[in-house]
């Protein structure tokens, strides 16, 4: 069971959580954004329409990524992909770096201590509709993944369950991520999953959830929603971070 508590302190958030890599739900936080209180389609396509964005394939309302190509993404115009997500269209999933794409997001966020003030850190929007999913994957930094609007449910996994969770190559092009459905595994081709016992969560608007680094996890919007990824990063995982922030730029510019 994932914990849901009030945020007290920097300090209470390291000894508990990040120092015993445990997972929890905090309150009282992202509900205090202006974003929490402002976003939404409407003002985000008046606001920053015009921007360029990330934006992922999917197929049966589902993130496309292969072992070959890694994750696929296009650039898009912002106003476009909304005009697509009012329309009903499911097969696209906004995923983009906010400090490249839309530095002004962040006027609208309170950075949280531990963010605010890491060695590393980067943000990502990710907005998209109901019912889309991002295959089970994990994260090198620490993450505290913001629910700005709508609903999402969450599947964990322990980064101790690796071996289990019959992750793609570490010289392949998802490194990070696996062939696994977590909510409906196919046992005999992955039959190690069995071993593994997840912890779910909904993540409620104004929510955040603390994903330590290299947890695993999949996530499906229940509801047209909005959500930052806040990556942060110290001491050696600071530098490890920044040098695979640079390779994936690298690759992005590959033909």
């Amino acid at each position: 069971m994932i914990e849901r508590i009030p945020w007290s302190s920097t300090e209470e958030f390291q000894r508990r959580f990040v120092a015993t890599s445990r997972p929890v739900l905090f309150t009282g936080l992202v509900d205090r954004w202006p974003a929490h209180r402002r976003w939404s389609l409407d003002d985000l396509a008046q606001r920053f329409g015009d921007a360029q964005v990330l934006v992922g394939r999917t197929e049966d309302a589902r993130l496309v990524v292969s072992a070959e190509r890694g994750v696929e993404q296009s650039e898009m115009e912002l106003a476009t992909f909304l005009d697509a997500l009012r329309e009903g269209r499911r097969d696209l999933y906004l995923i983009s770096p906010v400090e490249e794409r839309i530095p002004a997001l962040l006027e609208d966020v309170e950075e949280p201590a531990p963010y605010r003030d890491a060695r590393w850190k980067s943000a990502r929007l990710w907005l998209g509709p109901a019912g889309v999913q991002t295959p089970l994957h994990h994260d090198l930094p620490e993450n505290l993944y913001a629910q700005v609007f709508g609903r999402k449910r969450v599947r964990l996994v322990p980064r101790s369950m690796r071996r289990r969770v019959h992750p793609y190559s570490r010289f392949s092009a998802a490194p990070n991520f696996s062939p696994v459905d977590a909510w409906k595994p196919d046992l005999e081709r992955f039959p190690r999953f069995r071993e593994v016992r997840p912890l779910d969560c909904v993540v409620e608007p104004g929510e955040c959830l603390y994903i330590p680094r290299l947890w695993w996890h999949q996530v499906e919007s229940l509801e047209t929603s909005a959500s930052l990824n806040l990556w942060f990063a110290n001491g050696w995982t600071a530098l490890l971070a920044a040098a695979s922030q640079r390779y994936a730029r690298w690759r992005a510019m590959r033909p």
